[in-house]
């Protein structure tokens, strides 16, 4: 059992990673409750530093899945320059401690409040009525939301930056539009196109659901100076005022290493957590219309589905050679084992960090198209790629029989993710949006504004 108390009304300390972790803690607290942060610790800056609130719908949590890595990811690289100051919105319980201690072992103060936001309260009528009131136009929509309070707006007043990971985060609230800092929108990808093909969904409630998703991100991005989308293309597909910039995904390097052929020479692996719809649709996709075809050509291949959630959805099939292995803590247990990786993903928005940590490892990649859809990859040289299940189901047997292949394809991967992908990428382009978000380099010099430019990152131009 998780202690929370601390957590959610506890006052703001930053915590030093050399100090000891007490059993059942996760940040220092107050004895007493407190509605307002404690001002003179979140507002007290190292000498040169400038201040950073990074409010993030996703816990920070690296080990996790693409989302909650990609804020983490962010958050570090901001603390190379910023004192970065973060407050979570994720309401759920289990990863709490997962992100305070993450926060904690970096020496960034770290506040779980959810209810701040409007989240986590549960379903009442007068938040149905608010909601109802948010689908119908975009200025009723402003209507419905509600200010942050008062302690939040203090502190977010003191900020040089304010960085919002997912609009999701606003979805109840209204971000000042008068804030001296800097506001950045990490959009990340366009939550609507999740959304449309969600069928344990009712049609009329997707139709409410993507249009109070539309007006509230417009409503959060008329307040920004920078929306950041992870590819060109979601990037292209933002309707935004303000200044534009792709921040590309990336993988945590520790995990990259040299291509090796795997144990098993037929073994098929597909990675994705239960919750999000296209990986379920897309794991059933393939078990259903593409698994079988592999096997008349290859009858002992071998595919296992893993992450969490996976046991549930599917149980293991010894007859079809079908291994479930669920949720996993290491992903090396699972990705040395393959010998090529599948993402037959037919919804989705944003990049798949599958993709990226299969090329981290090494692993030929099979994937649809939009499975591999906003990243820099080309057909036939790092990735191959095919939405009919026959052709999908062939070029995972080809690999099979030609491993030299298999071997190209993988070195191209990972070449390909180090040269774009990587941590030490991420972060130089973070810092390179954050400076000149700020308007003031490392030199001192003043950056004028332009519109979306991609050879102004550090990644240089894309051609998708």
């Amino acid at each position: 059992m998780l202690d929370r108390a601390g957590l959610l009304d506890g006052k703001w300390r930053r915590v030093s990673s050399l100090e000891p972790r007490q059993s059942g803690e996760t940040l220092v607290r107050n004895q007493q409750p407190s509605q307002e942060y404690d001002n003179k610790d979140v507002g007290s800056t190292h000498a040169g530093r400038r201040t950073c609130v990074v409010i993030t719908a996703f816990a920070p949590v690296p080990s996790m899945a693409g989302s909650h890595m990609r804020v983490a990811s962010t958050i570090v690289a901001l603390d190379q320059e910023f004192d970065v100051h973060v407050i979570c919105t994720d309401a759920r319980p289990e990863l709490v401690d997962l992100s305070s201690a993450f926060c904690r072992d970096h020496g960034i103060t770290y506040r779980h409040d959810p209810k701040a936001f409007g989240l986590g309260r549960g379903v009442s009528l007068p938040s149905v009525m608010r909601f109802a009131l948010g689908c119908i136009s975009p200025r009723l929509e402003s209507m419905s939301v509600r200010r942050l309070p008062a302690h939040l707006l203090q502190l977010l007043q003191s900020a040089d930056l304010i960085w919002v990971y997912r609009q999701s985060t606003f979805r109840f609230r209204s971000l000042p539009s008068d804030l001296e800092g800097r506001v950045v929108v990490d959009v990340d990808d366009i939550e609507e196109r999740v959304i449309a093909p969600r069928t344990d969904f009712p049609r009329w409630f997707r139709s409410l659901l993507i249009r109070k998703t539309r007006f509230s991100r417009q409503r959060l991005l008329n307040t920004a100076h920078t929306a950041l989308a992870c590819s060109e293309l979601d990037a292209h597909r933002l309707e935004a005022a303000c200044t534009k910039r792709v921040l590309p995904n990336t993988y945590r390097a520790g995990d990259v290493t040299p291509p090796t052929h795997s144990a098993h020479p037929h073994h098929v692996v597909m990675i994705g957590m239960m919750n999000y719809f296209p990986n379920r649709d897309g794991m059933q996709w393939f078990v259903d219309t593409i698994w079988d075809r592999v096997r008349q050509q290859v009858p002992d291949a071998r595919l296992t589905i893993a992450g969490r959630g996976s046991d549930e959805l599917f149980a293991p099939n010894p007859e079809r050679n079908i291994e479930v292995t669920g949720r996993f803590d290491d992903p090396a247990s699972v990705l040395t084992r393959a010998s090529t990786v599948v993402v037959p993903l037919r919804h989705g928005s944003g990049t798949r960090v599958k993709i990226l940590e299969a090329f981290a490892y090494g692993r030929p990649v099979v994937s649809t198209t939009i499975g591999a859809e906003g990243l820099d990859v080309v057909n036939g040289e790092s990735i191959l790629i095919a939405d009919d299940p026959a052709e999908f189901a062939d070029h995972v047997v080809s690999l099979f029989e030609d491993r030299e292949r298999a071997s190209s394809l993988a070195k191209a991967g990972q070449e390909l993710f180090l040269a774009k992908y990587s941590p030490q990428v991420f972060s130089a382009t973070v810092m390179n949006i954050a400076r000149e978000v700020t308007r003031t380099s490392t030199s001192g010099e003043t950056l004028s504004d332009n519109n979306w430019n991609h050879e102004s990152s550090p990644l240089g131009s894309h051609s998708r």
